[in-house]
């Protein structure tokens, strides 16, 4: 036998793994730079800001999100200061209470100038209506609960974090209407404006979130939430149904 085939060294031969197929039961990825074409009601929120916001928003395709940095020493291990926090209307319940603190917080963000004789954008309050998206899911489940995002854990006036607001409708006070109108328009867009006031009269018809124990039913909360929205919701869940998945011993109590 020749030197050289005595020297021969051969690489040893192991078997190859196989490419490991997709997972056809994992949810797809979500993209939070695409806003989807129909609404997530189960993410429905009101978040309140002001009118430069809001346009810059809309120039950046349209989504609220946080930008900047935090403080080195800010502590925020379930990255709620990184989202957008806002008031949670799943379902439209709670809806009054959640227009109520939106309204105080677009009052705060408003920056009103007494020497400027011409209204700015900073100084006209706004709340946005939209479905927020995250890649995160909450701890709590079930149709009253998002199915994304950070929920406060002490639950506080009904907040719900998330990554992006997609911007559906504006709501606005009635002298700002047509300030906020051409505003938009100027920018280029046209979103859905409704007033405080038209949407006040629209809860004063119903007792919706006056106290925990009502529930006015899913057809009255599916009219504000579609009135709202400008979109369809023919599955607006009923109430006992929504909390007995939470607790199945829950019942509704007369009022």
């Amino acid at each position: 036998m020749a030197l050289a085939t005595l020297l021969e060294i051969r690489a040893p031969s192991f078997p190859r793994a196989s490419a490991a197929k997709p997972d056809a039961s994992a949810p797809p990825a979500i993209d939070l730079n695409q806003i989807p074409a129909k609404v997530n009601f189960q993410n429905l929120a009101m978040f309140g800001t002001n009118l430069d916001v809001v346009l810059d928003a809309l120039h950046n395709g349209g989504q609220l999100q946080r930008r900047g940095r935090l403080p080195t020493m800010e502590e925020d291990p379930r990255g709620v200061r990184r989202r957008i926090t806002c008031n949670g209307i799943t379902a439209g319940v709670d809806i009054s209470n959640a227009f109520y603190y939106a309204r105080s917080h677009a009052l705060t963000a408003t920056q009103r100038d007494p020497a400027a004789n011409l209204k700015q954008p900073a100084e006209v309050p706004v709340i946005v209506i939209g479905d927020g998206m995250d890649t995160q899911k909450p701890e709590q489940t079930g149709n009253f609960f998002p199915s994304q995002g950070v929920l406060r854990r002490r639950n506080i006036n009904g907040e719900v974090a998330f990554e992006r607001l997609n911007i559906r409708t504006l709501l606005c006070q009635e002298a700002d209407e047509e300030y906020v109108r051409q505003k938009s328009k100027d920018a280029g867009f046209e979103p859905r404006i409704i007033t405080y006031e038209a949407f006040g009269k629209l809860l004063e018809k119903t007792r919706i979130g006056a106290v925990l124990s009502y529930d006015p039913g899913p057809e009255v909360r599916r009219e504000i939430v579609e009135t709202l929205t400008g979109a369809e919701y023919p599955d607006c869940p009923a109430w006992d149904k929504g909390m007995r998945e939470v607790n199945p011993t829950w019942r509704l109590r007369p009022t």
